[in-house]
């Protein structure tokens, strides 16, 4: 993701106002509302939102500009804490901005209903025939 690390104000705000064609103004305030809430971070922690805030995140989410995850973790009491975060899709946001050709390997849909390969699966068929070769001699 080397050409699409940074969202500035302005890619925000151009995404915004193309993908919800609204004016300018309208999509420079709701990207300086979102850049102030992420600052310099691309993921934030779920506790830190108001409920006003929240629901302008679902409805983000909805338009996959944001996305949520979770962590565990064990407390020292030994209890399991879940941490919930927002974080911003980048590739998304690109894409809104300068049209879905602006990156191809990215893609819009969800990365939960993109197939998903394993690692072993995109090694060629040689590394498998080598591999069985070297273990039948040894």
């Amino acid at each position: 993701m080397s050409n699409y690390d940074i969202i500035t104000m302005n890619i925000l705000t151009q995404a915004f106002s193309k993908h919800y064609d609204i004016s300018n103004d309208d999509a420079q305030n709701i990207s300086s509302l979102l850049l102030n809430i992420f600052g310099f971070e691309n993921r934030i922690i779920d506790n830190i939102l108001t409920p006003e805030m929240r629901r302008l995140f679902y409805l983000l989410q909805e338009e996959h500009i944001l996305r949520t995850h979770h962590e565990r973790g064990l407390l020292p009491c030994s209890k399991m804490w879940d941490i919930y975060y927002w974080s911003l899709r980048k590739e998304v946001i690109f894409q809104y901005a300068y049209g879905k050709n602006a990156c191809n390997t990215f893609a819009l849909i969800p990365k939960k209903t993109q197939e998903k390969k394993s690692v072993y699966d995109l090694l060629p068929d040689e590394v498998w025939y080598t591999r069985k070769h070297f273990l039948t001699i040894s």
